[in-house]
């Protein structure tokens, strides 16, 4: 399940949440923390929070449409074999928006899992520090 960011989900989940925004900005080499705050200010991008069905925090995307695509980017913690709700809470979200279809960006790791749900991979970041 997923919920669309407020001032008060920001307070509650405050550090946690700003160890996983620090995560998502880390994997775009474009991106930094104050142009995403900037972003989601201004309506460009959405902050939504990830929950279990028991109502557990374990992660949070973030979300630009482009077209007909939604566009995440995402950071978790436990999941717990949770990414059946996550990709169904991901498939109403762009019903909702009229996509026909969501890229996610995070590591290697969620496609493994997503795999199972009908993701393949579009291609691949590579990174080579000097």
């Amino acid at each position: 399940m997923v919920k669309k960011s407020t001032r008060k989900l920001l307070q509650q989940h405050g550090a946690k949440v700003k160890e996983w925004i620090e995560d998502i900005v880390s994997k775009d080499s474009t991106a930094d923390l104050n142009r995403l705050i900037t972003s989601i200010d201004k309506g460009q991008h959405e902050l939504y929070f990830c929950y279990t069905e028991q109502e557990r925090l374990i992660g949070v995307v973030t979300i630009v449409q482009i077209g007909d695509v939604m566009h995440l980017d995402g950071a978790a913690g436990d999941v717990l074999g949770e990414w059946a709700v996550l990709d169904k809470s991901f498939v109403e979200l762009c019903k909702q928006k009229n996509c026909t279809s969501y890229e996610f960006r995070g590591r290697k790791g969620f496609l493994r899992v997503f795999k199972k749900f009908g993701m393949k991979e579009k291609y691949t970041v590579m990174s080579r520090t000097i």
